[in-house]
């Protein structure tokens, strides 16, 4: 008897705080087969409140945003081990910016002016990304992980 296998969609939630760029995100998840776009996000509250309701595999994060920052959700993911996979995507990605996403958990860091192709590519590899909990400082470990893609 075969056994089919059948693959669970990477649920991504998008946060971003342009209508426009939060809306062409969702539609170039959904011609990814194995994306499923399960919800977005204008600010950094909506962004908390649909990880805990939604519980996304990986979050696609915008850092300047009105009433919280991506920086402070990346705090707070950290701080409650929260389970996902935060992905930046910011119009501020110089070294020490990245450094620091990467310190707070992002598991990458792209600009979104730059390098949306590569963030694109990294979600539809995202089925393989794998999420590693935080250990009691609220670090994630990632043996042998690459974190930033080279330019």
């Amino acid at each position: 008897m075969a056994r089919s296998k059948t693959l669970r969609k990477t649920r991504v939630l998008i946060v971003e705080d342009s209508a426009r760029l939060r809306e062409g995100l969702s539609s170039l998840c959904s011609l990814q087969s194995h994306l499923e776009v399960v919800g977005t996000a204008g600010d950094g509250v909506e962004a908390l409140e649909a990880i805990r309701n939604l519980k996304p595999d990986v979050v696609s994060l915008d850092v300047r945003m009105p009433r919280m920052s991506g920086i402070e959700v990346l705090r707070v993911i950290r701080r409650d081990r929260l389970s996902c996979t935060p992905i930046v995507l910011s119009g501020m990605a110089d070294k020490i910016f990245r450094e620091k996403c990467l310190k707070l958990g992002a598991r990458y860091v792209f600009d979104k002016g730059t390098e949306l192709e590569k963030f694109l590519q990294v979600l539809g590899r995202s089925h393989k990304i794998r999420k590693f909990p935080a250990d009691k400082s609220g670090s994630r470990k990632r043996p042998g992980a690459r974190r930033v893609l080279p330019i």
